[in-house]
């Protein structure tokens, strides 16, 4: 079970690959190190690392080797702009249970049969998803949904992360939607990936 590997960092495209950039440049950084150019301290970095393996960049989070796919999308896209990377990331997270399973319940599960929803909506569903892997911290009111659920709500729809693929929209204040936009993807190898970058 993969559910609160992020604690309270969001997905952020802008902090991954700086953070992918530092990583490269010395595979033997610590945690403080990586962190300390955004002025944030080692938490920032455990957790940026663990964003990079989780959306299929890199290996693992002990030797910091780039993934097949990682290369293309380095050798590519450096700084994670474009829509290809994007859609890269959101597959990544969201077809493994093993590997994310909030992002894959989210995407999977709760979208296709929820076309608006509000906060409460996706914090509800998510505490009965998660609570038989622990009553105390997923139960119905837990701080855990909440911050899970504001996460996976940023991640959708802040620019910063994948709102640009408009995967979810707010409608007001409360409401947000899901818009089913066609999607690129998924790729079954690197060289597919490459093609798309053409």
């Amino acid at each position: 079970m993969s559910v609160y590997f992020h604690g309270s960092f969001g997905l952020n495209r802008l902090y991954m690959s700086g953070l992918l950039v530092a990583l490269l440049k010395d595979k033997n950084a610590s945690p403080e190190k990586l962190a300390a150019p955004f002025g944030y301290s080692a938490p920032f970095g455990q957790k940026y690392r663990t964003w990079l393996v989780k959306t299929g960049i890199l290996e693992n989070t002990r030797n910091p080797t780039l993934t097949s796919f990682g290369e293309i999308i380095w050798l590519n896209d450096p700084k994670f702009e474009t829509p290809v990377t994007q859609w890269f990331i959101h597959h990544q997270l969201s077809i493994d249970p093993e590997n994310a399973e909030a992002w894959h319940f989210f995407a999977q599960s709760f979208l296709p049969k929820n076309k608006t929803f509000t906060k409460e909506d996706l914090q509800n569903q998510l505490a009965m998803k998660m609570m038989p892997h622990s009553e105390k911290h997923f139960r119905k009111g837990s701080s855990m949904n909440a911050t899970i659920t504001k996460k996976l709500i940023e991640c959708y729809t802040e620019p910063k992360a994948l709102g640009d693929l408009e995967i979810v929209s707010q409608i007001d204040n409360k409401k947000y939607q899901f818009n089913n936009p066609k999607s690129l993807g998924p790729w079954k190898g690197p060289d597919e990936l490459q093609n798309n970058y053409k």
